[in-house]
């Protein structure tokens, strides 16, 4: 199969299937910090103790990096420990990312949440880190 390869604009977001909370990353290096991974609780094994080394067939939650551009990516951990980026051909519009960014921010106990918008999808990824501060 012929992977296409595309460029991360950062910074970007990681969203976790099924989860609302969103992780910030401003660099392709954080991203790839196996102790910034472990205290986020990215990459993390499944109660069964599986040793496989992708999401979907080990882990219990399936992450995608949504970059600065609205592209997503899938996530894998790769078996010398660092991240491998698969373009998935999906990308985001700016309002449905302000719309996770808003879930984002009411499970980390902000009110007024429907007034949080942005102008653009990398104002958008940027308030996750303001959202955390």
């Amino acid at each position: 199969m012929n992977e296409k390869r595309h460029t991360i604009c950062w910074p970007a977001i990681v969203r976790i299937e099924a989860d609302a909370e969103l992780l910030a990353v401003r660099s392709e290096a954080q991203m790839c910090d196996a102790d910034w991974r472990d205290e986020n609780g990215l990459f993390l094994p499944s109660a069964g103790g599986s040793d496989k080394e992708s999401f979907g067939e080990s882990y219990d939650h399936t992450p995608e990096l949504i970059d600065s551009s609205g592209s997503v990516f899938t996530l894998r951990l790769a078996g010398d420990g660092s991240v491998a980026f698969s373009g998935t051909g999906k990308r985001y519009l700016c309002d449905e990312i302000v719309g996770l960014v808003q879930r984002h921010a009411a499970v980390q106990g902000h009110c007024c949440v429907a007034k949080i918008g942005a102008g653009s999808i990398e104002q958008a990824v940027s308030l996750v880190e303001r959202i955390d501060e």
